[in-house]
């Protein structure tokens, strides 16, 4: 193979989870009797983190301590319900299980919170994750390289590797995935199932794309 470091964006990469995150920002948008966004809205203001999803989502001129507010309302309500509707794309847990035959290291670095991170893993696909990085305190958003950067140090120490024996790709569906892995540094995948499609990902620069899960394996060989 000529990757030893497969890491994965979550939201449009290996999980559906536009409707969930669409759902739980009207039922907060609602309750404060503001207008609602539907999927196809949501789905052009997803990829940047959590608090940048509800300025984008809350009336414009809100101010920043509301938009807080409503934040923290927002984690709370989603931490119950982010896998309501959401479903792993077709051909996600084939792709991961066929990787780690191959003696790739699978790894999950996502903007969404932590907590809610680990519990789509676990739900969807236990087990199969070696690595899971999400939204901490300490840890800049993407596309910031901060998140894949601590993949790729724990990965080299856990292996016994010298920074240089790293072989690492990001697969992922946005430009916003398409900057992390520029900005880190490491080659990029474009997902073609995802929440922009492959017209998109190439007016960001990206020039490798997967149509469907199996293409990213034949890419990586």
């Amino acid at each position: 193979m000529k990757y030893n470091l497969a890491i994965f964006d979550m939201d449009g990469t290996i999980l559906s989870t536009l409707d969930d995150l669409c759902d739980s920002t009207n039922v907060i948008l609602k309750r404060h009797g503001w207008p609602l966004h539907t999927v196809e809205e949501i789905r052009f203001m997803v990829g940047n983190g959590l608090k940048k999803l509800m300025e984008r989502a809350c009336p414009a001129g809100t101010d920043d301590a509301t938009v807080s507010k409503i934040l923290a309302e927002f984690i709370e309500y989603y931490n119950l319900h982010c896998a309501d509707k959401t479903r792993p794309y077709d051909g996600i847990p084939e792709l991961l299980k066929a990787l780690r035959e191959k003696g790739v290291t699978v790894a999950v670095n996502t903007n969404k919170i932590q907590g809610a991170a680990e519990e789509l893993c676990d739900l969807y696909f236990k087990g199969l994750f070696d690595i899971i990085c999400g939204n901490t305190p300490d840890i800049p958003v993407k596309p910031a390289p901060n998140g894949v950067h601590k993949i790729m140090k724990n990965f080299a120490e856990e292996k016994g590797l010298q920074p240089g024996e790293v072989h690492a790709v990001y697969i992922g569906d946005s430009d916003v995935d398409f900057m992390t892995g520029k900005n880190s540094g490491i080659d990029f995948i474009g997902c073609d199932w995802g929440f922009r499609g492959e017209d998109f990902l190439r007016q960001q620069g990206a020039n490798v794309i997967a149509k469907k899960p199996a293409d990213v394996l034949k890419l990586m060989m």
